[in-house]
């Protein structure tokens, strides 16, 4: 074997070994439209200069209940940036959000999937399954306010020419095979940016975030769908008015699930006629047996 020809093809696989790394790294995290972000973040002691952010899919599918389960393991970052202590500290916080695209469905009346234009997604801090009172359920959100917030969404998530600006999440370097990035709370349009000081995305006052730093097993987020318009809108609803289409949990592991919903009394009353049917009819039975 000639030992400059083996030195060579050597030299030529590490070569292709270090181009395909340099690829990978490269890679930018992958987004579709109208897909739901869960941002982390804390607000001082380590890990405060960076925030992460994963990719949960889309929007839809959450509202039409196709998601179950385990959605997302991000224990490893999570650890990684904000330390092993991360669901102890009351300093840590997450949020979901999410935005089919910024137009003013007066003017545009696409609808995406059921989603007029500006239809947005957003999570509340709850302590179980639906336990958080919806957004809008004071005063109802304005058409205008949820356009405005839908548009600081769309900064924050999108690519191409519906915005200007430096897109932080869209074009960071991806972690998790390009769902999740580690973003600077520096940069432009970084989540950080939208989620301080209290109306996040300037209209959520309160925040759409929940922190962690208590002893529960579970962190939960209950997630609302606005509507900025209700043409075309499948499922309907009201204008500025949040209906709740889903709720995460996050446990120590860093374990992002997605919990069932309460039924509504509309459905237990349902329920229990069925049960009652069921009883009637067993016992007709017997008694026809007897």
């Amino acid at each position: 074997m000639n030992l400059g020809s083996t030195l060579k093809g050597a030299l030529l696989a590490i070569a292709g070994t270090v181009a395909l790394a340099a690829s990978a790294s490269a890679q930018t995290v992958t987004y579709t439209n109208g897909d739901l972000l869960v941002g982390f973040r804390a607000s001082g002691g380590v890990g405060s200069d960076t925030t992460f952010v994963y990719n949960l899919g889309s929007s839809v599918s959450y509202r039409d209940g196709l998601f179950s389960g385990v959605r997302a393991n991000v224990g490893t970052q999570l650890s990684a940036t904000y330390g092993a202590d991360w669901y102890t500290r009351s300093d840590v916080s997450w949020g979901v959000i999410g935005a089919v695209n910024n137009l003013n469905p007066q003017l545009d009346t696409t609808v995406v999937n059921g989603d007029p234009g500006s239809t947005l997604y957003a999570s509340k801090a709850a302590t179980g399954i639906q336990t958080s009172t919806a957004w809008g359920s004071g005063t109802a959100f304005t058409r205008s306010q949820v356009v405005s917030a839908a548009t600081q969404v769309v900064s924050f998530t999108h690519t191409g020419s519906q915005v200007a600006g430096t897109f932080a999440f869209q074009t960071a370097a991806a972690n998790t095979g390009g769902l999740g990035a580690f973003v600077n709370t520096s940069a432009t349009n970084d989540y950080a940016n939208y989620t301080t000081p209290s109306a996040d995305f300037s209209l959520f006052t309160g925040g759409i975030e929940g922190t962690f730093g208590t002893s529960t097993e579970f962190a939960y987020l209950d997630l609302y769908r606005v509507l900025a318009s209700t043409s075309g809108a499948s499922p309907t609803g009201t204008v500025g008015r949040g209906s709740y289409e889903t709720t995460f949990s996050i446990n120590s592991a860093g374990q992002i699930s997605v919990a069932s919903a309460i039924p509504e009394p509309s459905s237990f009353a349902s329920i229990a006629g069925v049960i009652a049917l069921g009883v009637i009819g067993t016992r007709r039975r017997r008694s026809v047996q007897a």
